[in-house]
């Protein structure tokens, strides 16, 4: 089992906000590049294509599933499109729950009985939503929206492990 944290930036998805454009247009503006914090606690399984031995390279495929917890903070913004004034400011403090998958490839090279280098491919796909309300001008109510956090990417990292 792993424990990793990650980064995201917040992203409105497309077609979330269905019958309000401006809504949809000024939603996208609040919400990008706002900080999410993720925190990952993962369970893989690993298949190693060679036995390890001192200086020689042990390559290895792996992949499992990811349960994230995504923190976001955030500043909701009520506008009076009338007089295009703010008229209400709520922070905002969201916490989820997510699934996700990931997978990997890498080699890890023995220097001797004691130390080795990695390098790893990894892939991951998890997102989250946290809710936002908007106006909906044409009908004169509020709308709950989601806003989507994408986690999804590739990483190559490069490591030292020790041998206990």
């Amino acid at each position: 089992m792993e424990i990793g944290v990650a980064l995201g930036q917040m992203a409105v998805a497309p077609g979330e906000v269905k019958r309000n454009e401006a809504a949809a247009t000024e939603l996208a503006a609040r919400a990008a590049g706002k900080d999410v914090d993720l925190f990952v606690l993962e369970a893989s399984a690993l298949y190693y294509f060679a036995d390890s031995a001192i200086q020689e390279f042990q390559p290895y495929l792996g992949g499992g599933f990811s349960f994230g917890i995504p923190h976001a903070k955030f500043k909701e913004v009520r506008i009076d499109y009338d007089t295009g004034e703010v008229f209400e400011e709520i922070d905002r403090d969201e916490w989820s729950f997510e699934p996700g998958v990931h997978g990997f490839i890498g080699a890890s090279y023995y220097i001797n009985n004691l130390w080795a280098v990695n390098v790893e491919g990894r892939g991951q796909i998890m997102q989250s939503r946290f809710p936002i309300n908007v106006p909906d001008i044409a009908n004169d109510t509020i709308e709950e929206v989601d806003v989507i956090v994408d986690y999804s990417g590739f990483l190559i990292g490069i490591g030292i492990a020790r041998a206990f």
